[in-house]
């Protein structure tokens, strides 16, 4: 095998200083574009040509008492090498070559990203969330329908445009920049929408491209006397210039982002719906931390799946004796909170089910699984009918976790009408007679017996 030192990547010279350094060193080749040279030899290169150099740090024949020389060899061509190294294996079939590199960065491009950290895989950090939605999986969008109105036969005069912020006198600026856009394309905003050009109409509402249109502005007139605003009759204008028209959408998107008032955001977002963030496909994290795959798979993917299907995917993951060690104690706690689920259960959700569409006994149970976990003692916990919903063999799986609750230390107190939790209870209140204003007095109170 050969170990080289990349030292020279893609960039033109002579490097002749380079190669009298590199022979002061104690070095005898290199290799340049593919070609070995002596450094003894004279070499001259194409001034104006890009050339990749390499020197040879070492020539090894693979046998048992190399390591020491190799691990030598390799470390000093990492640091000549400014952490990348290549390792040329010659054979009877030809030669193969590796190019590795101590940095989290790809050797190509140069795209690099930090240590992986607990934080990359959170979305509610920004080391792990997307830059788009900032980690909620979802995007406000604006919908051409909100702005403009489904009713086509009114005209832009007396569409939705009217209400937006900006637009609502028709001698504002805003609306003497759109009147322009329109006579521009020869048409007005007194035309019906569904009879102004399908492709203007586009214009309007994503802007002219590199389409430049002379504006001419005038300042609108304050009238105190009569407490509204009146179009100023001068005929000079107050503002000339050329450009093209950004659209309706990209505007309203810019002041959204850019306004630090809480009222107009709530009015910009009347014209946006909750659309999957175009980004990260509603996966919430950024791509790096979606390029860490375990087993084959994303984070996402694996929270994507049933309980019971990751704690099966997490028992047939095949790790080297390092990961192992590595993994040991993380594996442990996430295995043990995920039996804490299916004790419960709650074997069928998955991990990234929202909060707002599980039910009260679900809710309940994730808690109850939560206080398992942590093994806190001396705890009153109150649960209101954590049965609803459950299988008959979820049920005894849920009355063992209880009485785990129990015997760790801990009262529970269970508010239920399931007769098999009823009997397993160390002690009964039964409330009665009847429900509401006929019911709340003490029936029965004791052990079952």
């Amino acid at each position: 095998i050969i170990i080289k030192s990349p030292i020279v990547r893609a960039r033109k010279g002579l490097y002749q200083d380079l190669f009298e350094k590199l022979k002061r060193q104690g070095y005898a080749r290199v290799e340049i574009d593919g070609i070995q040279y002596s450094l003894s030899e004279e070499i001259i290169l194409d001034k104006y040509k890009k050339h990749n150099i390499d020197v040879i740090v070492d020539r090894l024949v693979i046998s048992d008492d190399i390591r020491k020389r190799l691990s030598d060899s390799v470390e000093t061509s990492l640091k000549l090498g400014e952490g990348i190294v290549k390792i040329e294996t010659l054979g009877e079939d030809g030669s193969t070559e590796q190019t590795l590199s101590e940095h989290y960065a790809c050797i190509e491009c140069g795209l690099s990203f930090s240590d992986l950290k607990p934080r990359m895989f959170s979305f509610n950090t920004p080391h792990g969330s997307c830059q788009k939605c900032n980690g909620l999986g979802s995007a406000l969008q604006f919908l051409p329908s909100l702005i403009i109105g489904k009713d086509l036969t009114k005209t832009l005069e007396e569409s939705n445009i009217r209400k937006i912020s900006g637009f609502k006198s028709t001698n504002g600026y805003s609306w003497q920049i759109l009147k322009q856009v329109l006579k521009h394309y020869k048409a007005d905003t007194k035309t019906p929408i569904k009879d102004l050009d399908p492709e203007l109409l586009e214009k309007i509402l994503y802007g002219t491209g590199y389409d430049e249109i002379q504006f001419d502005l005038r300042k609108e007139e304050y009238d105190s006397r009569f407490n509204k605003r009146e179009k100023n009759n001068n005929t000079s204008y107050q503002w000339r210039f050329k450009r093209a028209f950004e659209g309706l959408i990209p505007l309203l998107y810019r002041r959204y982002v850019e306004t630090t008032s809480k009222e107009q955001r709530v009015s910009y977002s009347h014209f946006m719906i909750e659309v999957i963030c175009p980004k990260c496909k509603g996966q919430r994290l950024n791509p790096f931390s979606l390029s860490v795959l375990i087993g084959g798979k994303k984070i996402t993917e694996i929270c994507d799946l049933a309980v019971k299907d990751t704690f099966k995917f997490l028992n047939k993951l095949k790790l080297t004796e390092i990961e192992k060690k590595i993994s040991k104690d993380v594996l442990k706690e996430t295995k043990d909170r995920l039996s804490f689920l299916i004790n419960v259960g709650l074997d069928y959700i998955s991990l990234n089910r929202k909060a707002q569409t599980l039910s009260v006994g679900e809710s309940e149970r994730i808690r109850l699984a939560t206080q398992l976990g942590s093994n806190l003692v001396g705890v009153t916990y109150v649960l209101d009918e954590p049965t609803i919903g459950l299988h008959t063999r979820d049920i005894k799986k849920l009355i063992n976790m209880l009485k785990k609750l129990r015997d760790l230390g801990n009262t529970v107190i269970v508010v239920e009408h399931d007769e098999s939790i009823i009997r397993n209870a160390d002690h009964i209140i039964d409330l009665g007679p009847f429900a509401g204003e006929n019911g709340g007095y003490l029936v029965a109170e004791g052990p079952l017996q």
